[in-house]
């Protein structure tokens, strides 16, 4: 686990009412024919003018202050661990929106335990963290 991933687990622990932590997992076959990559799933997932409830995921998206999601791509399965800060943000929207791009996937809420398992996971800041933990 590198420097800007323990900085990020540590922001989240110290005021975690303010975070949700989804984890992702999808056959990597299904996942690339939905998406490819995984900046491409961020991508769509926070910029596209695709809605739920009327509310599309770039207008919904503006509530995230920022985050980043850890992520492993085996041969079998993807599994991605998502964080986003927010303080309106569902986790039942969250889950909805992601299972529209990700048909597909099994989309879990996860506590703060799951932050110990990821040493294995890379890291991707997004939002504000994109500039400081870079």
């Amino acid at each position: 686990m590198n420097s800007k991933s323990r900085t990020l687990i540590e922001t989240i622990t110290s005021n975690y009412c303010n975070w949700r932590i989804l984890e992702i997992v999808i056959d990597t076959s299904d996942f690339q024919r939905n998406v490819n990559t995984i900046s491409q799933l961020y991508r769509k997932l926070t910029n596209s003018k695709c809605s739920i409830g009327g509310i599309t995921n770039r207008e919904y998206f503006k509530k995230i202050n920022g985050g980043g999601y850890f992520f492993k791509q085996g041969i079998d399965k993807t599994q991605i661990v998502l964080c986003l800060e927010g303080e309106k943000i569902s986790n039942i929207q969250l889950m909805v929106r992601i299972r529209k791009i990700l048909p597909n996937s099994v989309v879990s809420v996860k506590d703060i335990e799951i932050l110990k398992f990821l040493d294995n996971f890379k890291f991707q800041p997004v939002g504000k963290y994109y500039f400081t933990l870079n």
